[in-house]
């Protein structure tokens, strides 16, 4: 399945949004997928970016979502912040 498998990174300059520039990379990446025999697409884009809108209005789906945690370790022991299973 990996090996039909294409990841996608696009990005459009501010200056040049909305100018349909966006729209063209895609169609050009995905084509070129298409010719190297890919059949499944992935891109990221942060939640409620204008990224996550573009990729949504051009048909993509969110199939999960990352979450981030960040853990203090200033003033923290060695082991502090884990706990036994």
């Amino acid at each position: 399945m990996r090996d039909r498998l294409a990841e996608l990174a696009v990005d459009v300059h501010p200056v040049e949004r909305r100018s349909g520039i966006g729209c063209r990379l895609l169609g050009a990446a995905m084509a070129a997928a298409w010719d190297g025999s890919r059949r499944c697409v992935v891109a990221q884009a942060g939640a409620g970016s204008l990224g996550d809108r573009f990729l949504s209005a051009q048909g993509f789906r969110k199939i999960f979502t990352l979450r981030y945690a960040r853990f203090a370790l200033a003033g923290a022991g060695p082991g502090a912040g884990l706990r036994s299973a």
